[in-house]
């Protein structure tokens, strides 16, 4: 990384005169920027609903070594005071896969570090005895695109009563979620539909039996716990 006279110097060097140097530099400290993309808004106030808006922010200087990139690029950071780790990085491409041979794909994704996750997570006492145990036994789906919000505030909502949660990212056919649920080893899937969010309940589905019932939004945690009593 280069100091702020290095870089400077550097970008002069590179053919940019003063005067856009100061407005690289400006857009570069511009943090509020994100609010004039429609894209970014809305990724925004899905993570606000999500319930992890003090752990994702925007910064116009992340920038990728790769130029396959077409959209949004991320960086995860240890919080740790002691030392501040990349975790891992990446972004969305919509052209990689065809660009090497493949299908005309869409994708997102990230290279990641094992060992430096490992060592934050014993680091924040967060390593797991048990590692064969399924992520969640609870899944949250999403019905379509206008409720999605409301599930994800949902699944904010059991994490906070101290649930294992797991939200299916997007709006798809309920029998796939309830089979990429079984996958996972959940043993709940919550439905929130238009019906479920107008009469202010939440449909729980027993992956086991198949059984689906209807409880008041207030009872979900309450009726969640029992079925997870004796589990």
């Amino acid at each position: 990384k280069l100091d702020e006279k290095a870089w400077g110097a550097y970008a002069l060097d590179r053919g940019l005169d003063q005067s856009q140097f100061d407005g690289v530099q400006k857009l570069l400290t511009a943090d509020d920027l994100w609010e004039k993309s429609e894209e970014l808004t809305r990724f925004f106030k899905a993570v606000d609903a999500l319930g992890v808006s003090d752990y994702v922010t925007y910064s116009p200087r992340i920038i990728r070594g790769l130029d396959y990139y077409t959209g949004t690029v991320v960086e995860a950071q240890s919080i740790s005071a002691d030392v501040r780790r990349s975790i891992a990085g990446g972004g969305r491409y919509d052209n990689l896969l065809a660009d090497v041979g493949g299908d005309p794909l869409a994708g997102v994704g990230f290279a990641m570090g094992d060992m430096v996750l490992s060592v934050i997570l014993e680091e924040f006492g967060l390593l797991p005895e048990d590692r064969d145990t399924s992520p969640a036994r609870v899944m949250v789906t999403v019905f379509d695109q206008e409720s999605q919000l409301a599930s994800y505030q949902l699944s904010a909502e059991l994490r906070k009563a101290g649930l294992d949660v797991y939200s299916y990212p997007v709006a798809d056919k309920l029998g796939k979620q309830f089979r990429h649920a079984d996958r996972i080893g959940a043993k709940i899937a919550l439905v929130l539909g238009p019906d479920e969010i107008n009469n202010e309940e939440v449909a729980i589905k027993d992956l086991s039996s198949r059984e689906q019932t209807s409880v008041n939004r207030n009872e979900v945690v309450k009726a969640l716990l029992g079925m997870l009593e004796n589990d």
